[in-house]
């Protein structure tokens, strides 16, 4: 797991598509408010897909942020049970969560990529990421939050950018991970 290539990676895909990741972290950022969270991880999904298809070199089309809102309420009960799970993990002595938190990274991914259902992107999630490394995929997520974080903490506006480049490092690590 090569973290550096990936934020390199995600960032080169941004700037390569600046136009239209601003457009749809702006869109997300509105419907998700709009909604009170529930389109959150469809549209997740649609933005992961966009920077896995632009990881794949595909064009990059703003439609695609919509992809997953078909499959809201499956991704919506998966968000769910993964923070269900980590807060118990969390709550038993923070590293149990940690590990759920790893293990659990791929779980909306696989579910948009694959069209994989809760329990089978959840086993899958955590098959890939036992084999891959848990630990380096807990680095990954620090590494993401950290990133995401620091955006956000700029009155919310720094992450419309930073947040899409969270959001391609893991569609970058994902393509080594998940193949």
């Amino acid at each position: 797991m090569d973290i550096g290539k990936y934020l390199t990676n995600s960032w080169k895909l941004t700037l390569r598509n600046i136009g239209t990741i601003l457009v749809a972290s702006i869109v997300t950022c509105v419907l998700t408010c709009l909604t009170l969270g529930i389109l959150g991880a469809p549209l997740f999904g649609g933005f992961f897909l966009m920077y896995l298809n632009a990881s794949r070199g595909k064009a990059v089309k703003f439609p695609e942020l919509f992809n997953c809102i078909g499959r809201t309420i499956p991704m919506g009960v998966a968000v769910l049970l993964v923070t269900i799970l980590v807060a118990i993990g969390l709550v038993l002595l923070v590293v149990p969560g940690l590990l759920v938190m790893s293990w659990m990274m791929y779980v909306i991914p696989l579910m948009a990529d694959r069209k994989m259902g809760i329990m089978e992107a959840l086993k899958a999630s955590k098959e890939r990421v036992s084999k891959a490394g848990v630990w380096m995929n807990l680095l990954l997520c620090i590494v993401i939050w950290v990133i995401v974080g620091i955006g956000s903490a700029a009155w919310g506006v720094g992450g419309l950018l930073t947040t899409p480049i969270g959001i391609g490092m893991l569609a970058v690590a994902y393509r080594d991970v998940c193949r």
